[in-house]
């Protein structure tokens, strides 16, 4: 029963980061393009793939205790700085308005890619999977 606690909690942290993962890939999908945000996902997936498989059993190596502590305070400083961006989103709304980035991705063809969307889509692919 002692051993059930890490595997529950590591399947739902990861429940969650998929999840995430997923809502962020539909959003680029439908503003800047499903062909470029499939190919940044895919490529972010390679090299996540790429890295589990290189450095994977070198995390034995590391001593636990340190590794704990250098994973919980980068934890610590980047949810600190999301809550931060989220009160100051709150506190300041701004009204949506297009931009002119939003008026001439209107205008291109649907069978270009968009590398912008492309690079957001590993972006988010890689860190939300590289976080766990």
């Amino acid at each position: 029963m002692n051993g059930m606690f890490p595997i529950v909690a590591t399947f739902l942290a990861a429940s969650i980061e998929g999840t995430e993962m997923i809502a962020i890939l539909l959003g680029v999908g439908v503003t800047r393009g499903w062909r470029s945000t499939l190919l940044g996902a895919a490529a972010g997936f390679a090299v996540l793939a790429g890295l589990t498989f290189a450095f994977g059993t070198a995390l034995l190596s590391i001593p636990i205790e340190r590794l704990r502590l250098i994973v919980g305070g980068l934890l610590l400083i980047l949810g600190l700085q999301w809550l931060r961006k989220a009160l100051l989103r709150i506190a300041r709304p701004h009204p949506r308005r297009k931009t002119a980035a939003h008026r001439t991705l209107e205008t291109e063809s649907p069978a270009k890619t968009d590398w912008y969307g492309s690079a957001f889509s590993f972006d988010r692919r890689f860190l939300s999977s590289s976080r766990r």
